[in-house]
């Protein structure tokens, strides 16, 4: 990311801390801001209440309080909302339609998006807002490991093949952007949506 790309991030979230589950590659690794100094690491097994509370604990005791946490990497339990403002999830396209992947795949992602319109009416009087993110297939390593592919420049021209937004290639940078913006002060009257970064894919199949 650029300097003056950086300048722009850290004045968007001026004062916010924010939590990332999934932070170690793809999607998480590009939605994680800040040089070293302001940037803590710690394992955590979205599947483990224990550690996603130690996650939280160490966020709010570290720096004080948690503005937003993004639940990227899977669902987490009620340990975040004792002190945040923002949550986002890591939904999908196959959210929106259906195109050929494993059932549980597609139940898991349409589930994520009505637990979070559920929660942005819950949680809308404590002033907490819910929004999820629906990309569309991004050659991550994960992606890239369960196709069995190395090359991630063959599944960019698949999903560019099939799309219908032509010129350019989705990167995880553009759902990190996405995510930006929902978790800024620019969004603050923006809750319960399903923002599909396809390139309008979920219109046209």
């Amino acid at each position: 990311m650029s300097t003056t790309a950086e300048s722009l991030v850290v004045k968007r979230l001026q004062g916010k801390v924010a939590l990332i589950t999934g932070g170690a590659s793809g999607i998480g690794e590009s939605t994680e801001l800040g040089t070293p100094d302001i940037v803590s690491y710690v394992h955590c097994d979205v599947t483990c209440e224990t550690d996603v509370r130690n996650s939280v604990d160490l966020a709010v005791s570290r720096y004080g309080k948690l503005d937003i946490m993004f639940n990227n990497a899977g669902i987490t339990g009620d340990a975040e909302l004792r002190a945040i403002g923002c949550i986002l999830f890591t939904a999908s396209v196959v959210s929106l339609t259906y195109i050929g992947t494993p059932h549980a795949y597609n139940t898991s992602k349409h589930a994520v998006v009505g637990l979070a319109k559920s929660l942005s009416v819950e949680l809308g009087e404590h002033g907490i807002r819910v929004n999820c993110i629906s990309p569309h297939a991004i050659p991550t390593p994960l992606l890239l490991n369960l196709l069995d592919v190395s090359d991630k420049r063959k599944v960019e021209e698949v999903v560019s093949g099939n799309g219908v937004f032509k010129g350019t290639i989705l990167e995880a940078e553009d759902i990190a952007k996405a995510a930006l913006f929902l978790a800024s002060d620019e969004a603050k009257y923006v809750s319960g949506v399903n923002l599909p970064v396809d390139g309008a894919y979920s219109l046209s199949n």
